[in-house]
């Protein structure tokens, strides 16, 4: 009788322990679950076969299909059947063959959904062990927008070294002490450089010392106002020498938090047209002369027939 009772007094005991644990274990699995279900990336955990055994909402909404149609079938049927080497040779051995410290290392891959689109993915995948059975994580984000936004991207910055490379006029930039940190390809038929002889240096040193000094001047107001200017004339001298006019324009770089930290800008080549209106006014004052001296003579002429009337007259 004594024994009965020790056994149900133990019993309750263990019981009453048991009951706490129990209720905890599944409080903490019921908010594991909720936030599985709310997370924003897909969540799949599948066997060491590569048979699917968990799918969360996220899953769902990125490849369409529901719960019910893809536990227990293979991880196979979201990968594209073009990549033969990853579906039929196992995702998961693939996977970590390729790396074999990949766990929980994203990686970009390709993923199908249930109406037949391949689409970008990002996946990490972690495993464990439990009870002499190996299990696979997927953490699995659909990277479409992103990658829709990479390529405009790269598309825009090839647009871009096109239209540099193709422009006549000098594009550039400085930092705070005026030190060139690009220059496009255009500055070699502009003054003869290639854009690595000039990244570190400043204007002032292609220009001869007074011009230099000149520009110093009139470019330290800009400076300290950090404002954008327009068509500063100076001279720059080409690497044969030769003295090259450019007509320089820019704005202001600023810093994420505002603070001014250089300028950007473009350098025109007004050599050939200033050297054309130096010779249109030169034309001109010499037009000017000519019908200066075209009246005078038609002056004297007249002068002349006026003389000689009278001295036929007198005569």
């Amino acid at each position: 009788g004594l024994c009965f009772i020790m056994v149900c007094i133990g019993s309750v005991l263990l019981i009453r322990v048991r009951n706490p644990l129990v209720r905890m274990m599944q409080l903490t699995e019921d908010r594991f679950n909720a936030a599985v279900q709310k997370a924003n990336d897909a969540i799949v955990t599948a066997s060491k076969d590569g048979y699917i055994n968990f799918w969360n909402k996220a899953a769902e909404r990125i490849y369409g299909y529901t719960e019910e149609e893809v536990i227990g079938k293979p991880v196979a049927m979201l990968i594209p059947s073009r990549l033969n080497p990853v579906r039929d040779g196992g995702f998961y051995k693939s996977y970590f063959e390729a790396d074999p410290a990949a766990e929980q290392k994203p990686r970009e891959i390709m993923g199908l959904r249930k109406n037949g689109q391949e689409f970008p993915l990002e996946i990490s995948i972690s495993k464990w062990s439990s009870r002499d059975s190996e299990y696979f994580m997927s953490i699995i984000r659909d990277i479409s927008d992103r990658k829709k936004i990479e390529n405009s991207l790269r598309e825009s910055e090839r647009r871009f070294r096109d239209i540099l490379e193709n422009m006549v006029d000098l594009v550039w930039e400085v930092d705070k002490d005026l030190k060139y940190v690009f220059v496009s390809t255009s500055v070699e038929s502009v003054l003869g450089y290639s854009p690595d002889e000039i990244l570190g240096k400043t204007p002032y040193e292609f220009m001869s010392l007074q011009e230099g000094m000149n520009f110093r001047k009139k470019f330290s107001k800009v400076i300290e106002k950090c404002e954008p200017f327009v068509a500063f004339e100076n001279t720059t001298l080409h690497k044969d020498g030769h003295e090259v006019l450019l007509e320089t324009s820019g704005v202001p770089v600023f810093s994420h938090n505002g603070l001014c930290k250089g300028f950007r800008g473009v350098d025109h080549d007004v050599t050939k047209r200033k050297e054309i209106e130096k010779q249109l006014i030169q034309s001109q004052r010499m037009e000017t002369v000519g019908l200066m001296t075209g009246g005078v003579a038609h002056d004297f002429n007249n002068l002349l027939q006026i003389v000689q009337t009278n001295l036929e007259i007198a005569a």
